[in-house]
């Protein structure tokens, strides 16, 4: 563990960016809590490292919430974890495992973002039966605001459409809204 603590601290130096990346497991691949050993984990890594970064981004495998079909139940259905990253300005929570795009913003003002898939498996969102063209998430961050954009295949110039990405998404942690241009940074 020591190793990521030093990764964590260069970052936090070099960019002025928290990254706190953790593959957050949970028994059995049901919907449910975190182990307390892993909720005490990230809440340590946001005390420590947080609150002098200018943005903190949370990555995990698993979303918070169901975005694509057929994986609807393996998410991390956590309120204490989302109450967490509220408390400590979490600006950006992503994943990767639906293999989905999808940038939305919960009702305290944290992004969600759903990486899409770069290889095979690209899949459809819940509730759809059309799949998502492969793609990768472009975020950049510059003067206090996010800007996520999904480059689509094939050639990955232009965007996956915005028509194409549901408005929003609910879960049992509430709703998410799509995100459809900048977002300025937590406080």
């Amino acid at each position: 563990m020591a190793d990521l603590h030093i990764v964590y601290l260069l970052l936090i130096i070099l960019a002025h960016v928290a990254i706190i990346v953790r593959v957050m497991l949970r028994p059995n691949r049901e919907p449910g809590a975190l182990p307390p050993g892993e909720l005490a984990f990230i809440t340590r890594m946001l005390e420590q490292y947080g609150a002098e970064a200018s943005a903190t981004l949370v990555f995990s495998h698993l979303p918070m919430w169901p975005l694509a079909k057929g994986r609807e139940h393996e998410i991390i259905d956590d309120r204490d974890l989302l109450n967490v990253m509220h408390r400590y300005g979490v600006d950006v929570f992503a994943s990767g495992h639906h293999h989905a795009f999808f940038a939305g913003i919960d009702d305290m003002g944290m992004v969600h973002l759903g990486n899409g898939a770069l290889g095979g498996n690209a899949r459809a969102y819940t509730g759809e039966k059309r799949r998502q063209p492969h793609s990768f998430t472009l975020l950049t961050l510059a003067n206090d605001t996010i800007i996520i954009t999904s480059r689509a295949a094939p050639g990955f110039e232009g965007s996956v459409p915005l028509e194409d990405v549901p408005p929003t998404l609910s879960g049992p942690l509430g709703l998410l809204r799509r995100i459809d241009g900048p977002v300025v940074l937590r406080p």
